[in-house]
């Protein structure tokens, strides 16, 4: 028999808030030091609550991957829509309009502390953990690939195309990113570090990329 779709709601925004709470928490105190009741307290449930939509430990940061695979593919779509829907008008290189992606991107990315370390928390604990590392690996080989799709439908429709292998310029750009977040935790985001920000992925972008062959190189 189907759940009704009040009660279906209710445990989708149980779940929600008790991954919520399990990223502040696997921040502050890794995920190998965070109990159960401890995330339980922070999403204001009992335990009851959490083990009735997760089995284990495992099979909750197991959902956190997943939510954030998700997430971070809505994010990575909705960026880039915004530069392709952009003003006609507006007169920009193929190369800014592209740096601009990128960068629209990682500004759409979550920036507050908790989401930076509970992210690293993440693939640290896959690989402490031997029993989730190949689900940990499938979410991100997927995530990847799906990231992967969204950045070359974003280069063509600037007509230009990766010099390098494009499973090496998305690792590139992928390590730019996490060390660009890695670094705001240590010095707070201003709008200085921002445009330093943007100036280095567009020269970035400029040796890695080049116009597609009949494109118009000024585009």
């Amino acid at each position: 028999m189907t759940e009704a779709p009040h009660l279906t709601r209710r445990r989708a925004e149980t779940r929600d808030k008790l991954l919520d709470a399990a990223v502040f928490v696997f921040a502050e105190k890794g995920i190998l030091g965070a109990s159960v009741e401890e995330i339980c307290e922070q999403a204001q449930f009992t335990r009851g609550a959490f083990y009735s939509n997760f089995a284990s430990r495992d099979e909750l940061v197991l959902a956190l991957l997943e939510r954030e695979a998700k997430q971070q593919i809505a994010r990575a779509q909705a960026a880039i829509d915004t530069i392709l829907t952009r003003d006609p008008g507006e007169d920009y290189t193929s190369n800014t309009r592209m740096a601009m992606t990128i960068n629209a991107f990682a500004q759409a990315q979550p920036a507050d502390r908790s989401s930076i370390l509970a992210q690293r928390e993440l693939r640290l604990y896959a690989i402490r953990n031997p029993d989730i590392t190949e689900e940990f690996l499938a979410f991100e080989e997927r995530s990847i690939a799906e990231v992967t799709q969204v950045i070359m439908d974003a280069l063509a429709s600037v007509e230009r195309e990766f010099t390098i292998p494009v499973e090496s310029a998305i690792a590139m750009i992928t390590a730019l990113y996490e060390d660009s977040m890695v670094r705001s935790l240590l010095r707070p985001r201003t709008a200085e570090s921002d445009a330093t920000s943007f100036d280095l992925m567009t020269a970035f972008l400029e040796t890695i990329t080049r116009p597609l062959e009949g494109s118009d190189p000024g585009r």
